[in-house]
């Protein structure tokens, strides 16, 4: 997920602003001003294209974010745990659904391909917009992905103590990945 502007970065500033939320209307304490605010910076640096994570960057969040979403599960009974899937779905089924795809084409699963979905929308925006400059079309399929997961989102705070609305929401939102993805590569194959 790393390379298209704003993408990780909104992502993990969306989950530490909902757990955050969470925190709030439970324990009536905000925790994680300090690193939202970290990430709000670097969010408005990475959209305009000048600053980057890079692997290191998105393994140090990756396990950040990861410890985050365990500690609050745990210290938390109020929580229902399937609240980690539902925040962290999209990378986990990208990368899950990105090996599937390349075994069942008895490729590589290790080499890199331009089969994401986020691939796809940079794709799409660059042959429909040629006129925008690449690096506002990279920054747009950021946006575009994360704008796509709000509801996401508010649905997790909404119902965080719920687990059967949360399983609901993470199949509506896989099965709107795949019928996404597809549609996209339709569409990327035809031109």
């Amino acid at each position: 997920m790393d390379g298209v502007n704003g993408l990780v970065s909104g992502y993990i500033l969306s989950i530490l602003i909902i757990l955050n939320l969470i925190m709030l209307k439970i324990n009536n304490t905000f925790y994680y001003n300090n690193l939202i605010l970290v990430f709000l910076v670097f969010y408005i640096f990475n959209i305009f294209g000048k600053s980057f994570f890079g692997d290191n960057g998105i393994y140090i969040s990756s396990i950040l974010i990861a410890f985050l979403v365990i500690n609050i599960i745990n210290t938390n009974r109020d929580i229902s745990p399937i609240i980690a899937i539902t925040l962290l779905w999209y990378p986990a089924i990208e990368n899950l659904f990105t090996i599937m795809r390349r075994l069942f084409k008895k490729k590589l699963t290790y080499l890199p391909d331009k089969l994401h979905l986020h691939s796809l929308i940079f794709r799409t925006l660059n042959l429909s917009f040629k006129s925008l400059p690449k690096k506002f079309q990279n920054t747009l399929t950021g946006l575009i992905i994360n704008i796509f997961l709000i509801p996401n989102f508010i649905f997790t705070y909404l119902y965080y103590d719920k687990s059967y609305y949360l399983a609901g929401i993470i199949l509506v939102y896989i099965f709107i990945y795949l019928i996404s993805f597809n549609l996209l590569l339709k569409n990327n194959s035809k031109i």
